[in-house]
Order: C-alpha cells, then sequence, then structure tokens
C-alpha cells in the first residue's frame, strides 16, 4: 500500500471527490460495498434487456457491466492483502 496525499474537494455520505498527485481532473470515489452493489444492479438490467431483445441497449449495457467488473476487480485485489 502506498500512502498519497489527495486534494479533497467534497466527501458526503459514502461519496467523495478526490484529486490525486500528478492527475487534472478529480475523480470520484466509490465504496467497495457501492460499487459492489452497481455491479449487481447492472447485472440485472442486461439479463432483463437480453430478454427484450434490444441488441443495442443490451450491448451498453453489457459494457457497463465489463467496467463496473474491471473496477471491483481492481478494488477486490487493492483490499486483499
Amino acid at each position: 500500500m502506498q500512502r498519497l496525499e489527495l486534494e479533497v474537494y467534497g466527501h458526503e455520505r459514502n461519496m467523495a471527490v478526490v484529486r490525486l498527485p500528478d492527475h487534472r481532473a478529480p475523480g470520484s470515489v466509490i465504496q467497495g460495498d457501492s460499487l459492489r452493489h452497481l455491479c449487481y444492479l447492472a447485472d440485472s438490467i442486461v439479463e432483463r434487456v437480453r430478454e427484450d431483445h434490444d441488441r443495442g441497449l443490451c450491448d451498453d449495457a453489457e459494457e457497463l457491466v465489463a467496467l463496473l467488473k474491471e473496477r471491483l476487480r481492481v478494488y477486490d485485489m487493492a483490499v486483499r492483502d
């Protein structure tokens, strides 16, 4: 684990906006449990969209799931140690 000083723009309940060193734009922090729930919801949407046979919408939903799951994978690996 590395310790860094971050610029904190705001930190409301389970949501923080921070800027990492050497980054121009601030980012939004998603807590692990919230990220896991977002993945669950995205998976649920994909399953329901598949039933409607809307290929474009299904493709977008599947891309969203993949992006969220990759972020969750990185989170899980970072907190495992």
